[in-house]
């Protein structure tokens, strides 16, 4: 990394990294036992190892799966982190500007554990599931004791691979893709399995806070967190249904 100063009272921050985690702890895939209400291929073991281990299930249930953790995969994190700060001198206070911005790609070097038992929606779930980018400005104002602090912070979009609870044969008993899904062979044998790509898209969120020193020792502060109350969207997996 490197610390540059371009200008009088600019400082600009530049960080550059690399982590390997080898074998790393993650969760398995789900593997059903029942899936909407249908037996799966596999199933007489994962009932034969809950009975064992003293777990009852309700027979009635339409979704029956386990998971476990596993030091199954290798991964590799590469990112770079910005930070600049530049105060500013007023005749009645002053106002202190930053911005700060993160942007960071994991990928999977080795699944060791393979498909099915680590599947594309796991992969997805690393690689995909969190932000590659945030930005975050500030503006913090002070005079004598009133303070007023904004921050607002702008997350990337992020997506995962999303597996339906029942999955529609036809006649031959070739999976029925529904508009937007897409086949992926990652079930046992290299078996197609059905997915939907969810996407939530980028938002902002805006922290605010005002404060007043009433001595040195007592402070009244109002603020709020996510004062807009922005919300991530459902994503819309199926078009004409409702999630």
């Amino acid at each position: 990394g490197f610390v540059v100063r371009p200008v009088p009272k600019l400082a600009v921050t530049v960080d550059a990294y690399m982590i390997k985690i080898k074998d790393r702890i993650t969760a398995t895939a789900s593997r059903n036992a029942v899936q909407g209400g249908v037996v799966q291929p596999g199933a007489a073991a994962i009932f034969d190892a809950l009975a064992a281990a003293g777990i009852v299930l309700d027979t009635a249930l339409q979704t029956v799966g386990v998971q476990s953790f596993t030091n199954g995969i290798n991964t590799r994190t590469m990112g770079i982190d910005f930070s600049a700060s530049y105060p500013v001198a007023l005749d009645f206070g002053s106002l202190n500007l930053s911005l700060n911005a993160n942007y960071n790609k994991t990928k999977i070097t080795n699944n060791k554990v393979g498909y099915p038992l680590f599947n594309a929606a796991s992969e997805s779930n690393i690689e995909d599931s969190t932000p590659d980018y945030k930005v975050v400005f500030g503006a913090l104002f002070k005079s004598g004791p009133f303070s007023l602090n904004l921050r607002e912070t702008y997350y990337g979009k992020t997506s995962m691979l999303i597996r339906p609870g029942f999955t529609a044969r036809d006649s031959s008993g070739a999976i029925i893709v529904p508009e937007g899904g897409f086949l992926i062979q990652d079930g046992a044998g290299g078996a197609d399995q059905l997915y939907f790509k969810g996407v939530v898209k980028a938002a902002p969120i805006t922290d605010l806070e005002v404060s007043y020193d009433f001595t040195d020792a007592v402070t009244f502060s109002l603020g709020a967190n996510n004062l807009f109350n922005q919300k991530s969207e459902v994503p819309k997996l199926l078009k004409g249904v409702t999630v």
